[in-house]
């Protein structure tokens, strides 16, 4: 019998731990991004099917995708493979190289953005302001996202500094989140709006969907004034030179400019 732990038999020195290494075993297999692909689509003459939604290819001018996160470049392997001959085009950003016939795979940073994280966001960004009504875009988002997926040049810039400073603080992934998707153009939304007459299918993959929406990549989760507090309790710890209201005042919402610092 094979098993995703190369070493299971070695390891397997008695009853307990045989149970151990099965509980383990099974997680691994729940992750999966593969199986897990192929448990919600199915793909059949022209007919897509996403955990239960029918979609006809034959209607749509061109089938694209986009993808950002630590799975994207397994999933759109596993995408390309179930609807080989139909994808037009595709770029994905992932911390780990790989390669697609169509689908272009980029290798970008983590957890800190790059510039190679912001050129191929440009590359997503463009795909996605192209989109119309005929296209069907399927759309990979996981764990990671926040961090490759970065537009435009000054949310990269600034989440860089954004990393260093609350990580200093103590901050929670979830708040350092909250802000950075208030000074991004892609994130909290901005990305669907740029798809946007486009039919759009969406892969969420992550540990939990509560944890994935709130990575920052793709959830609206959080408000202006919840960053505002983020940034501002950061700036009191006073663990930087570079304060933290500088980059509250990128943030979008309702009031711009939601500084606490001096004006």
């Amino acid at each position: 019998m094979s098993h995703r732990i190369t070493n299971f038999d070695e390891l397997n020195t008695g009853a307990l731990r045989e149970k151990a290494l099965t509980i383990a075993e099974s997680a691994y297999a729940a992750i999966d991004t593969d199986a897990a692909i192929r448990a919600k689509i199915s793909f059949e003459g022209m007919t897509l099917v996403v955990d239960g939604r029918s979609y006809d290819l034959s209607w749509f001018r061109r089938i694209r995708v986009i993808g950002f996160g630590k799975v994207s470049c397994a999933a759109a392997m596993t995408i390309e493979s179930l609807l080989r001959g139909h994808i037009t085009s595709g770029v994905v950003i992932d911390v780990r190289p790989g390669v697609c016939d169509v689908i272009e795979i980029a290798q970008g940073t983590h957890p800190k953005p790059s510039p190679e994280n912001l050129a191929v966001s440009k590359r997503v960004v463009d795909m996605a302001q192209d989109s119309d009504e005929r296209d069907l875009v399927i759309v990979i988002v996981s764990g990671g996202g926040s961090s490759l997926l970065c537009w435009p040049a000054e949310e990269c810039t600034l989440s860089m500094r954004l990393y260093d400073d609350l990580l200093k603080t103590g901050a929670t992934i979830e708040e350092m989140n909250t802000v950075r998707k208030h000074i991004s153009d892609v994130k909290g939304g901005g990305l669907a709006k740029m798809l946007h007459p486009a039919t759009v299918v969406g892969l969420v993959c992550g540990a939990s969907l509560a944890t994935t929406r709130s990575a920052g990549a793709n959830g609206n989760d959080g408000t202006p004034r919840k960053a505002r507090r983020v940034a501002l309790s950061a700036s009191r710890a006073r663990t930087t030179n570079r304060p933290l209201w500088r980059i509250t005042s990128h943030v979008r919402g309702p009031a711009r400019r939601i500084s606490g610092g001096p004006s």
